[in-house]
């Protein structure tokens, strides 16, 4: 899997990224530090991470140049996982169990059942009245 070109990153992106997710990391180290029983090292080491992140976010963001990269990498490939999960789900779970209940129903949706005695598979539809009419509402 080839990583496609991306421009070049701009101070403003690393700044966004950087009050982001050290805001988060922070919020999240709080919520352990004050509502959840986990280890102290996790704690301080969220928090250690998000505070890095937001400080340099403000004073420096071209710091957290490397740490962005790596970042938007691994959002790439979670982005090329999670796609082909989703889209597999959605075949299995709505088109397979579709196609299972037009074979038990006999459903010909197309209309693509061959009929050795028609002579023709053109469908006969309806006259517009008015070609104006239909051409402005064509739905």
């Amino acid at each position: 899997m080839s990583e496609p070109e991306t421009p070049e990153t701009t101070p403003k992106q690393l700044r966004q990224f950087g009050l982001l997710v050290g805001t988060i990391l922070i919020l999240i180290g709080s919520y352990w530090w004050f509502y959840r029983d986990i280890f102290e090292s996790a704690r301080v080491v969220v928090l250690a991470i998000g505070c890095f992140l937001f400080v340099f976010g403000l004073v420096l963001p071209i710091i957290l140049k490397p740490i962005y990269r790596a970042w938007m990498a691994l959002a790439h490939v979670l982005a090329w996982v999670n796609t082909r999960i989703i889209i597999s789900l959605i075949f299995f779970l709505v088109i397979t169990p579709i196609g299972f209940l037009l074979r038990l129903f006999k459903g010909d949706i197309l209309s693509e059942k061959f009929h050795s005695e028609d002579e023709t598979y053109w469908s006969d539809t309806e006259r517009p009245e008015s070609v104006k009419e239909h051409c402005e509402r064509q739905f």
